[in-house]
């Protein structure tokens, strides 16, 4: 487990490093590397991300989230993201990052979300 999380570390690394030649928001689709289910929580936890539209994700240790004024809980598991907003269904996102950029894919469908860290 540890030489995955190592593995991935360096690939954020990697991308991190490369994200200096990209314009505007989105990234390239060929530079997206998927985060496994045991690096997520460290991709997340104590993180604030913020989307395009200027709305925003902030992620807590003990499972809650909160985007505004609105408080939700976040959890993972199969290679998935679950967020579940109050009167709302949950939502499963596979994540994949690139450089300081997260995209955010439906796992039931629909288009993706892309969002950059914003607490940096």
């Amino acid at each position: 487990m540890m030489q995955t999380i190592r593995k991935v570390v360096t690939a954020v690394m990697m991308l991190a490093g490369g994200f200096s030649g990209l314009t505007g928001g989105a990234a390239l689709a060929g530079d997206w590397v998927g985060i496994p289910d045991d690096a997520l929580a460290g991709a997340l936890v104590s993180r604030e991300m913020r989307f395009e539209d200027g709305s925003s994700w902030g992620f807590f240790a003990d499972g809650r989230v909160i985007s505004g004024d609105f408080w939700g809980r976040w959890s993972q598991g199969d290679e998935a993201l679950c967020l579940i907003w109050p009167d709302a269904e949950a939502v499963c996102y596979q994540v994949e990052i690139n450089g300081i950029d997260l995209r955010f894919t439906p796992v039931a469908g629909g288009p993706a979300r892309i969002a950059r860290y914003n607490d940096l």
